[in-house]
């Protein structure tokens, strides 16, 4: 057992691992390496540096009282905060949490293919040989640069609002915000609230579709898929746009207008505007009803559709 004390100077800590599977641990102003026959300890160092070079090693870091930021690689981690810094290279499985202040977490993928999932009080990255893990952080920034990765990402209990562009995605509530960028497929599920999606198009020729519980828009090199939200709102500024609408179960009603369409029940809302052509189709049941007035795109009607 070994046990170091810093009290003055801006000291630092190296720590290496063992050749067995060690646990890693760093707090603010004290960290702790642990394996088989082995503890080290050490307080009040300024800079605290951590090395894995064999086993299953896990690292495990945790905020300070104030404001902190902590990053993420497929290879070290990262917290940093008023008068520390925490780094650990190496370590095959990452965890931080946050228990205090308005801290922030950014997540970087690593060469292969990776899944990055979000929910309002933590994250998860894991990819070929890694895996990181952040909890109770209030803003949460994924980036991906290299693969084909997957962005999953969940609601909050309260009502939320979840954007969504060709190349980013944001969802954000009481007390949470979780982007990510670069993902090529990304994937968003809203289980409680009164939620709202707003999807984007990109620059070039999109596909988008909506059913009553979920909406897909995809194009050259991403796709976007909600599911869940009991409003979504789909807009095409760019390319020539395509726009298919399925009506539900229950009985449904269409608006086309100028502006775009409107395909709601009791149960949801659908609104479109600026798609080049759009589809609606009845061919789930119900009394469906549709109201179209002449618009200067193009538009076709199919199904049994009551028209007024």
């Amino acid at each position: 057992q070994t046990y170091a004390y810093s009290f003055s100077g801006n000291d630092q800590v190296i720590v290496y691992d063992s050749p067995g599977d060690d646990i890693y641990k760093a707090w603010s102003d004290r960290v702790l390496m642990k394996g088989d026959g082995f503890l080290t300890y050490a307080y009040g160092f300024a800079q605290t540096y951590a090395y894995s070079f064999s086993g299953n090693d896990q690292v495990i870091v945790y905020d300070s009282l104030g404001d902190d930021i902590y990053k993420a690689w497929s290879d070290r981690v990262l917290m940093k905060g008023d008068d520390f810094l925490t780094y650990a290279y190496g370590f095959a499985q990452t965890y931080a949490y946050s228990f205090s202040g308005t801290d922030q977490v950014i997540v970087y993928d690593s060469l292969g293919d990776d899944i990055y999932k979000a929910w309002s009080d933590r994250v998860l990255m894991k990819g070929d040989g890694f895996l990181t893990y952040a909890y109770g952080f209030a803003q949460t920034y994924a980036y991906s640069f290299s693969g084909t990765d997957q962005a999953i990402v969940y609601d909050s209990l309260g009502d939320d609002i979840y954007k969504a562009w060709s190349d980013r995605v944001l969802m954000k509530g009481d007390g949470f915000l979780t982007y990510a960028y670069g993902f090529a497929q990304t994937y968003a599920y809203s289980f409680s609230g009164n939620d709202q999606a707003i999807i984007y198009d990109s620059l070039g020729n999109d596909i988008y579709k909506a059913w009553s519980d979920r909406v897909l828009m995809r194009g050259d090199g991403f796709l976007t898929y909600a599911y869940g939200f009991a409003q979504t709102n789909a807009d095409s500024f760019s390319g020539t746009d395509q726009a298919i609408v399925y009506d539900s179960e229950d009985e449904d009603s269409l608006q086309v207008l100028d502006w775009g369409i409107c395909l709601s029940s009791q149960l949801y809302k659908n609104e479109l505007h600026g798609f080049d052509s759009v589809t609606a189709i009845s061919n789930s049941g119900g009394d469906d009803e549709a109201y179209v007035e002449a618009v200067d795109y193009l538009f076709d009607l199919i199904g049994e559709w009551r028209q007024s």
